[in-house]
């Protein structure tokens, strides 16, 4: 004649125990599963079938209940849902990776996005990438290059501390761990015991538990990707590191092709520019050695030119030394040498035995052309 109610275990709500037993006192079968309390205080779940038995008169005496454990059932079912959860947030995370970037190295919206992803199907609250870096200060450090948080959490991209954690301040074995490509994880009381001034910081950001993923290119240990757990001392199973180790080669790997496009698009740019440079050199040497084919050909032109003078006024020179009209020699001279030219006008001034004093004046001009003395052979 118990009641339902010894099959409460303070872990399913309320609402699930009124339906129950409004079902039964109606005199119908309530089938269903509920999360149960053994007498050491474990919980477990069961399957029931809890029926009311009645008398004669149709009275509700007592009830039966029907039972089966069925905890490695629902651990297994969990297990898979988990499982199912994180192959989704894969692929999703794997969508948003490759969706096309604005030409840079990293591109930290598409990351904070697929951080999202991974942040929900592990049922942390905090996702996030850090890459490694030298500094001429502090020598071999990390800083925080993308980040997904849970709401009401505050953002480490903003944090000085997070940009800059130089690995002296870590505890060795865990730089060692990641360097050699093997993830580290678990309570921060645990793993930072070693650093005191770190496990201080994280634990005034209530972070209890984290599980780190190292990202390397090649041989080169790039950065990691890191979850925190703020509820729980979370101990990380298997199957989730298993799963997120997924993840990280991914968004690695998707790193190291965002890096190698940057560097291709660089190179092309660095050779659009030398072509460029290279061209715009030869426009000016093809200007400069037209320039030069022009000026020697101006050059051989007055070559020519002046060979052709000197030879016209040799052959002039020779027909006054062997004229007998002086004054039409001359005359004749002084036409074909401007002619010979191109003059305009053409003197010659004769002077006397001695050179002092002036004898003649014979002067030369061009059709069109006034001449300038009276006395002019033309």
């Amino acid at each position: 004649g118990q009641t339902p109610g010894i099959f409460k275990s303070g872990r399913m709500p309320p609402e699930l125990y009124e339906e129950l037993w409004a079902t039964v006192t109606r005199g119908d079968v309530w089938e269903g599963e509920f999360l149960n309390r053994r007498k050491d205080g474990e919980s477990y779940w069961e399957e029931a079938t809890i029926s009311p038995v009645k008398d004669r008169e149709g009275k509700t005496t007592h009830y039966v209940a029907v039972k089966e454990d069925i905890t490695t059932r629902k651990s297994a079912e969990e297990a898979l849902k988990r499982q199912f959860g994180y192959e989704k947030a894969l692929a999703a995370c794997s969508r948003t990776l490759h969706r096309a970037t604005e030409n840079q190295p990293l591109d930290q919206e598409i990351l904070n996005e697929a951080l999202g992803h991974l942040m929900e199907s592990a049922q942390v609250d905090r996702a996030y990438i850090f890459k490694n870096f030298d500094d001429p200060e502090d020598g071999f450090c990390s800083g925080i290059v993308a980040e997904a948080v849970r709401p009401g959490l505050p953002l480490d991209l903003h944090n000085p501390f997070y940009r800059k954690i130089p690995w002296s301040l870590v505890p060795e074995k865990n730089r060692l761990s990641l360097e050699a490509g093997n993830p580290c994880g678990g309570p921060t009381r645990k793993l930072f015991a070693s650093s005191p001034g770190v496990l201080e910081i994280l634990q005034q950001e209530s972070i209890h538990s984290v599980q780190f993923f190292p990202i390397h290119f090649g041989d080169t240990w790039w950065g990691y990707l890191g979850f925190d757990d703020c509820q729980t001392d979370r101990e990380w199973d298997e199957s989730e590191i298993r799963l997120l180790g997924t993840a990280s080669e991914m968004i690695g790997n998707v790193l190291q092709r965002w890096q190698a496009e940057a560097g291709l698009r660089e190179a092309n740019d660095r050779l659009a520019q030398q072509v460029a440079q290279r061209t715009a050199e030869l426009d000016e040497t093809v200007v400069f050695l037209r320039q030069e084919v022009a000026e020697r050909s101006r050059a051989e032109a007055e070559v020519r030119r002046r060979l052709v003078v000197e030879r016209g006024l040799a052959t002039l020179s020779t027909r006054l030394m062997q004229a007998t009209d002086l004054g039409k020699a001359v005359a004749d001279t002084l036409a074909e040498t401007g002619q010979l030219i191109g003059a305009d006008r053409l003197f010659l001034f004769r002077f006397r035995a001695g050179g002092t004093t002036g004898d003649a004046i014979d002067e030369w001009c061009a059709p069109g052309v006034e001449p300038i003395f009276g006395d002019v052979h033309s």
